[in-house]
């Protein structure tokens, strides 16, 4: 339900909600149900060529963990589209980053070495 409280916006309750004014305080008191995303899903990706950007696959998510291949050789670069050996977070072999995003997609990979890559998991929107 949608409820507009004086010197409020208007705020949009999408869960089940108990919601009351303190009578004496006038503050507002509220009980939301937050229930937490249990799906999620897990992916692999190479960079064929090393200097070559690649981008993730499109997955609507709230986040993801990207992790260097336990196998590199080399290093990864985490970036956007213009992600290099000299733009990006660096992740050698094992090493990982969380990241909050609202699709996998919107990342991007480089490698120092061809045919290396990560590993990542996103929890679904």
């Amino acid at each position: 339900f949608k409820a507009t409280i004086q010197g409020v916006s208007v705020v949009d309750f999408q869960s089940p909600t108990n919601i009351a004014v303190n009578p004496v305080t006038h503050a507002i008191q509220s009980e939301i149900e937050d229930t937490p995303p249990t799906q999620f899903d897990s992916n692999q990706l190479n960079v064929t060529t090393a200097g070559t950007s690649v981008q993730l696959p499109a997955n609507p998510c709230l986040s993801m963990t990207i992790k260097a291949k336990s196998v590199n050789t080399g290093l990864i670069y985490v970036g956007k589209s213009n992600v290099s050996s000299t733009k990006g977070l660096i992740l050698a072999a094992g090493e990982s980053v969380d990241i909050v995003l609202s699709n996998t997609n919107k990342v991007y990979i480089d490698s120092s070495v061809s045919v290396e890559g990560i590993s990542f998991a996103f929890v679904q929107t």
